[in-house]
């Protein structure tokens, strides 16, 4: 198969293997598993092992330059992933990974350096030799979307796309699309969930795909809560990609030539942080910035930046004002800078107003702005603190010392709680 025909290329793929739970795939190792899946001959298990150029390789899993270090990460988290498939009898699930082998290697003839990836044996009967229960797609569809939301909302109702409709309930879709238990909930869980997930999906999909759908409310639970939510899936007649595998290697070349902005952005959290590493969910939030929320390294750094001069800076801080930045179409440092100030002008108002245990009122904001003033100038934590307990002594209120840069609710990511 030569690579500048793949975009024209159908992907075959099981039913079962499209119900996959939990396989947190990243939307470059999804798009990955796309032209792998698209490069195999499902009839012919010898094609099992897929060759890639090294340089593609970097390119689409957003390495930019081939750098060793970057390279193992890569191949070690595409080897750890686990995807859990429902039995046939719908009883329990196998949980086993997708590939088992990564070899980098230069070849004796062109010189050329490649990587060849094979996949788990076990994961073999969902590649090869089934003759019923799957579906088909170009591989063109997946490669213009932007998310791995957008990858597997598509897959999901492409499977049934000859049927028209899908009705699913809510905790089925989440895992489907492989949402973390403590993404999309709280007071405004559900509302966020529909308009940055679902929606978002339907545009891409209508964007980017040869399908698009809308939906309804199904089954009803208490409150008029969304227990199931039904899909209407048709065939999106007036979009046609003429996307080919070279243009879109040369897009992903364009837009990070040196590192990948994903690791660059964790170690600037590290560094600013002050720690070696990263917790699971933290790494996921850096993530979803990136790859979601269009966050670039140079606005995760101002967010740090704007909170630096909190006494306990953790990623809960940067990720309610990151979330705060999304949510109000902050996708520049000037307009974050901008954003920024006349917050905190509104936090100096509301300072000015605010009732101290004492009972003491504070009725001027140039008052307030004093102990901003003395909180801005404090980069050393244990004279803030020294600075927290004398200014406490004399009655300012703990938490107008807080208050500078807060958000007006707790945010946890996606999520608001």
């Amino acid at each position: 198969m030569k690579t500048n025909m793949i975009a024209g290329y159908r992907i075959e793929k099981r039913n079962v293997l499209n119900e996959l739970r939990s396989s947190n795939l990243t939307l470059q190792q999804l798009r990955l598993f796309s032209l792998y899946l698209a490069k195999i001959n499902p009839r012919d298990i010898s094609t099992r092992e897929v060759k890639f150029k090294l340089d593609d390789y970097c390119r689409i899993m957003g390495l930019g330059k081939p750098k060793i270090e970057y390279l193992q990460k890569s191949t070690n988290d595409l080897l750890s992933k686990v995807v859990n498939i429902p039995n046939e009898n719908g009883k329990g699930y196998k949980a086993f990974q997708l590939f088992k082998e990564c070899v980098v290697f230069e070849d004796e003839n062109d010189h050329e350096w490649y990587i060849k990836i094979d996949a788990h044996d076990n994961a073999l009967p969902l590649m090869f030799d089934f003759q019923k229960e799957y579906f088909t797609y170009k591989v063109w569809n997946v490669l213009s979307l932007k998310s791995p939301n957008q990858i597997r909302m598509y897959e999901i109702l492409k499977q049934y796309e000859n049927l028209g409709s899908r009705e699913l309930t809510i905790n089925d879709l989440r895992e489907l699309l492989g949402i973390a238990q403590d993404e999309y909930i709280g007071r405004k869980g559900w509302s966020n969930f529909k308009t940055r997930v679902i929606d978002s999906c339907k545009q891409a999909l209508k964007e980017s795909t040869d399908i698009c759908f809308d939906y309804e409310r199904g089954a009803v639970g208490p409150g008029g809560s969304w227990q199931t939510i039904i899909f209407h899936i048709k065939r999106n007649d007036e979009y046609i990609s003429n996307l080919s595998i070279e243009e879109f290697l040369m897009e992903k070349n364009s837009v990070d030539k040196e590192e990948n902005i994903i690791d660059r952005t964790t170690d600037l959290c590290k560094q600013m942080l002050n720690k070696s590493k990263l917790t699971g969910i933290e790494n996921n939030w850096i993530q979803t910035w990136v790859n979601e929320y269009g966050m670039t390294e140079e606005l995760v750094k101002e967010a740090f930046n704007d909170n630096s001069f909190r006494s306990y800076l953790s990623m809960q801080h940067i990720n309610a004002t990151l979330t705060k930045w999304f949510e109000n179409g902050i996708h520049t440092v000037e307009a974050a800078k901008k954003f920024c100030q006349e917050e905190h002008e509104k936090n100096k108002r509301k300072a000015a107003r605010k009732v101290s245990i004492s009972g003491t009122k504070w009725k001027t904001g140039a008052e307030a702005g004093i102990a901003i003033s003395n909180k801005e100038n404090i980069t050393d934590s244990e004279q803030h603190d020294k600075e927290r307990e004398k200014s406490e002594d004399n009655g300012i209120p703990s938490d107008i010392l807080d208050m500078f840069g807060e958000p007006d609710e707790a945010v946890d990511d996606n999520v608001e709680i």
